[in-house]
């Protein structure tokens, strides 16, 4: 057995993905562009926390170009994001509600916003040969996104559903979460039965 070489020991040593994003040939989700590419927009509420009571679909639906308009109702019979929560809360209240001292402390945290240098972007399209989708997206975490998007809410077997992570521009934890917008653009591409894609805003 030959001994470790110290070659590399105290030596720089040059990262070998830098080229291609020095030259301008990386591909993120925003550069995939399938044929009979359409785009999505979502309108979202101007009023916090206010209750929906209708939504006037006539004009969007009439305007050159729209291919589809979707709104909550269209997704009643589709499962619900997961909560992300841990522990059984009622269990918890009562036991705090028992104990003979509990301590309360009051503290203020710092607002942090994960800035990405690519905001989050989604491209799906769906295959009506064998009825299966594929999902481009900006996520840290393709399996576990594939796993939640296709068991918990969508109901579709996993096979059923390819989850494509390219080049992701950072992330700091913001994109290893399953939301709604790559959710709804599955779900819709199946509906209109074309590729759709979405790309955040900056703000």
């Amino acid at each position: 057995m030959n001994a470790p070489t110290a070659g590399f020991i105290g030596q720089a040593v040059l990262r070998r993905e830098d080229y291609r994003f020095l030259t301008g040939n990386g591909q993120y989700t925003d550069d995939i562009v399938h044929q009979g590419q359409t785009y999505a927009v979502f309108v979202r509420s101007p009023h916090a926390h206010a209750k929906l009571l209708k939504v006037d679909t006539e004009a969007a639906r009439s305007a050159p170009g729209v291919v589809g308009v979707f709104t909550g109702e269209d997704f009643a019979n589709v499962g619900g994001l997961p909560t992300w929560a841990l522990g059984d809360k009622a269990a918890i209240d009562t036991t705090f509600a028992s104990a003979a001292h509990v301590t309360r402390l009051e503290y203020r945290n710092n607002r942090l916003i994960p800035n990405a240098i690519e905001p989050r972007a989604a491209n799906a399209i769906y295959n009506r040969s064998d009825d299966s989708y594929t999902l481009h997206v900006a996520n840290q975490n393709p399996h576990v996104e594939r796993l939640l998007m296709a068991a918990f809410v969508l109901g579709i077997p996993e096979h059923k559903l390819r989850v494509v992570a390219p080049d992701v521009g950072g992330g700091f934890g913001s994109k290893i979460f399953l939301y709604a917008e790559e959710t709804v653009l599955v779900w819709a591409s199946k509906q209109v039965n074309r590729p759709i894609k979405w790309t955040a805003e900056r703000s």
